[in-house]
Order: C-alpha cells, then structure tokens, then sequence
C-alpha cells in the first residue's frame, strides 16, 4: 500500500461523481493545468468508487457528496481499507449536516461547488498535506 503521496509517476487519483460532466471538467483542469496528477480512474457511484479504490489504492479520492454516492458510507469504506485515505469532498451550502459527518468521519478537504480551478486545487493541496 502507498504511504507517500507522490510517487514518480505523480498523485493518483481516483473521480467520483454521478455527472459525467463534472468528472470530465475536474479530469481536464488536472491533466492540462497540473502535469503531477494522474487520473487513475473514476467511478459514478458508491460501489463503484469503493470498488476501483481497492483495485486502484490511489493517493487521492475526489468525490461528489450525492445520494447515489451515499457519501457517508463510501467515506467509512474508503477510510476501514485505508486510515490514511485522502479523500477530498465535493459540495454545496445545504449539505451542513453531511458536511460535519464527512468531516468527523476523516474526510481531509471539502470544496464547495461551483468551484474554479484555483479552489480545486486549494482544496487538494490542503487534503494532501493532512
């Protein structure tokens, strides 16, 4: 298992989103804008993204918080298999409750959406350094 978050191939990261689109623009701002990411795979629901996070064992998950996700579990899952998980969350304002389980549960960053590039990155930088 990877302890370190850079490696020399660059940051692994897995996508989670139930929109394409949105995993589309995130994939994009990280292939063309920073050269360290690697998309390593992406996943449009819980099962899912809790499934490619065990084959795949990224440096880092970001992930929509959406019921189809089911957020919360996913996280837990994430984190049982790994302790060390960097799991950046994605978000908007009405989600305040889902917010504070995601946090007490060991999510590392939340990004509010709609977000620009540099708020992307600001919030994986900060998941990265916890």
């Amino acid at each position: 298992m990877k302890d370190n978050n850079l490696s020399d191939k660059g940051i692994s990261v897995l996508i989670a989103d139930d929109e394409d689109e949105v995993r589309t623009v995130i994939k994009d701002y990280l292939n063309h804008t920073n050269k360290k990411f690697v998309i390593a795979g992406e996943a449009s629901n819980g099962n899912e993204t809790i499934r490619k996070y065990k084959e795949i064992r990224p440096d880092l998950v970001i992930m929509k918080m959406m019921p189809k996700l089911y957020s919360l579990n996913t996280l837990k899952n994430i984190l049982n298999i790994n302790p060390k998980a960097k799991v950046v969350m994605l978000t908007t304002l009405n989600q305040m409750e889902e917010i504070r389980k995601c946090k007490r549960a060991g999510a590392k960053s939340f990004i509010l959406m709609p977000f620009d590039n540099k708020t992307l990155l600001a919030g994986i930088e900060k998941a990265l350094k916890v």
